[in-house]
This record gives structure tokens, sequence and C-alpha cells, in this order.
């Protein structure tokens, strides 16, 4: 297998939310970058997270693979606001 390109490892705060969502099986809107100036939206329950070719994973219950480090919003936040950092 080869190893995902570019791969930017998630906040490990952020990583807990997504986990959180999955296990209590809450629905979620998930907007994720598909290329430049391309945003897709998905909306539904994440039923599985996972490491593969080098990069983590989620899987919607629709089927959709989305890779984490392309998330751009989470119901309407951006993943620094669930980083637990304080904003300057």
């Amino acid at each position: 297998m080869s190893e995902e390109q570019g791969y930017e490892a998630i906040d490990c705060n952020f990583h807990d939310v997504l986990e959180a969502l999955c296990t209590r099986r809450d629905i979620c809107t998930l907007n994720h970058s598909q290329g430049p100036n391309r945003v897709r939206s998905d909306r539904g329950r994440i039923v599985d997270l996972y490491t593969t070719r080098g990069a983590e994973f989620l899987q919607m219950d629709n089927g959709r693979e989305i890779r984490l480090d392309r998330i751009v919003l989470l119901n309407d936040h951006p993943p620094e606001d669930y980083s637990g950092k304080e904003k300057s």
C-alpha cells in the first residue's frame, strides 16, 4: 500500500470529539476539502475511525470515507475550535 500524500496529523482533542460522536452515534455535519476550491458537505453518523496508508480516516453511515486532515468544519465549527487551546 502507498502512503497518503502530505497527511498532517490532527489535534488530539479534535480526534477525541470525533470518537465521541462515533461512540454516541450522534448525527453531525462534516464539510471537507476535495481539492482546491472544492468543499463537500456530508451529514450523518460516523461509524468508524481508522488509520491506513499512513493517514487517519473516518467512515460515515452513507459509506463515504473522509481523511481527517481534510475536515474544514464539524457542525459549523473549524477543527481549531475543538483543540482546547486558548485563542489569542
